[in-house]
């Protein structure tokens, strides 16, 4: 069984590793952990803004720092995390092409959902389905 620190260090150490399997303990803990962060830069964010907010530009430069914060993260973790998602498919024994029309569908299925709402709806059941996707139990 994997931890969960283990499991987030084999996210940097197999960033481009797109063979292989990855279990769901592994995938589920390396997203505990970028919600950890998160939050934490969210929490960095609002004490820039209550140290800062004396000045009265507190709430722009919380929002800077969280933004660039958040974002910084985000294009860090984005080809580990992709490599891990496709090798979580893998080890359920869907074809990892099954994540890139996912991805790609829920995107556009999002950004299209200004017109109507029926293609926010048809985002979130695509997006639901990747979610259920990365649930499934490991095959043999």
């Amino acid at each position: 069984m994997v931890g969960m620190w283990e499991a987030y260090k084999l996210l940097f150490t197999n960033y481009i590793n797109f063979g292989g399997k990855s279990s769901r303990a592994e995938y589920w803990w390396v997203y505990l952990v970028n919600l950890i962060i998160g939050i934490l830069l969210f929490i960095l964010s609002v004490a820039v803004f209550m140290f800062i907010n004396k000045d009265g530009y507190g709430i722009l430069m919380g929002i800077i720092v969280g933004y660039l914060l958040t974002s910084i993260y985000s294009l860090i973790i984005l080809i580990p995390s992709i490599a891990l998602s496709v090798r979580r498919y893998r080890d359920v024994g869907i074809s990892p092409w099954w994540f890139l029309v996912i991805v790609v569908a829920s995107f556009i299925f999002l950004i299209m959902s200004n017109l109507a709402n029926i293609f926010y709806i048809m985002g979130i059941i695509i997006s639901m389905v990747g979610l259920v996707i990365t649930i499934l139990p490991s095959k043999k």
